[in-house]
């Protein structure tokens, strides 16, 4: 109810943080943001994001981390403005799979879950940052600087230079999801 009135309240509202808050559901208030530009829902126990999370055509960042989602709504489609989405620590057996509905893409964050595969990234020509099976790889706007980030039970990541000459073992699990069912079709990952 408080939600709701904010949300009459403040019709120019661009970014929501709801994060630590233990929703179980996101009220149906926050799809009625429709200027909203990001959107952090992270720490919380969604086991699902709205079906109405499609009103939200502005989105421009989407930050659902460490939940217990394991579908996404079929409506995120219709958020072809979404720049950076993060995923990290939740269920998802499947990620994004039309990855061409979002040509604004630049960082797809989707570490920490039970993926059986990656989407085929290569029409997502802007993304320079994805997370996946323990490693994040990025680049930079000109592709002359790439690096991966390899998580580390001990500390939080450790740095591999691209020109590392063999693909270390721990990105194996990387590989194993890119190949699975896409060809290597993305400068990110051909890194």
């Amino acid at each position: 109810a408080a939600l709701a009135a904010a949300a009459a309240a403040a019709p120019t509202l661009t970014c929501l943080h709801l994060t630590h808050c233990a929703l179980v559901q996101l009220p149906d208030a926050v799809c009625g943001l429709t200027g909203l530009t990001e959107l952090r829902v992270c720490h919380n126990k969604l086991a699902t994001l709205p079906r109405a999370l499609g009103a939200l055509t502005a989105l421009r960042r989407l930050h659902a981390d460490h939940n217990a989602l394991t579908a996404l709504p079929a409506s995120m489609t219709d958020l072809v403005h979404l720049t950076h989405v993060s995923l990290e620590g939740n269920k998802l057996a499947t990620p994004l799979t039309d990855v061409a509905r979002f040509p604004r893409l630049a960082s797809l964050h989707l570490d920490g879950n039970p993926l059986s595969f990656l989407p085929d990234l290569g029409p997502a020509a802007r993304l320079r940052s994805l997370s996946a099976a323990g490693a994040r790889l990025r680049a930079d706007a000109g592709w002359t600087v790439w690096r991966a980030e390899l998580a580390a039970a001990d500390k939080p990541s450790s740095y591999l230079p691209s020109s590392t000459a063999s693909i270390p073992k721990q990105l194996e699990a990387l590989w194993t999801l890119v190949f699975r069912r896409a060809a290597c079709r993305h400068r990110l990952l051909a890194g």
